[in-house]
């Protein structure tokens, strides 16, 4: 997904639920964490999407059914995450 204009990509551990958004470099030769933290466990698909020029992600677990969406905005190396909607 991009951020003002640059590329991220999310990393997520679904056994434990940590998380780290990474700016990937201009050169495409890898990346930097820009933001670290947990979900909780379990989230089996992760889609990007834009909506209203905003990046979102929706989240979901299998398991469960559960359905999240979350906002990401900022740019650089500042950059957040906050819950919009979820679901069980």
């Amino acid at each position: 997904f991009t951020l003002a204009g640059q590329p991220y990509l999310i990393a997520h551990n679904s056994l434990t639920g940590a998380r780290n958004v990474d700016r990937i470099n201009a050169t495409g030769s890898g990346s930097g964490t820009v933001l670290g933290g947990l979900w909780t466990q379990g989230y089996s698909q992760l889609v990007p999407f834009e909506l209203a020029g905003v990046q979102h992600v929706l989240l979901y677990k299998g398991g469960s059914g559960e359905v999240r969406i979350v906002k990401i905005t900022g740019s650089g190396d500042s950059v957040a995450i906050a819950n919009v909607w979820s679901s069980t």
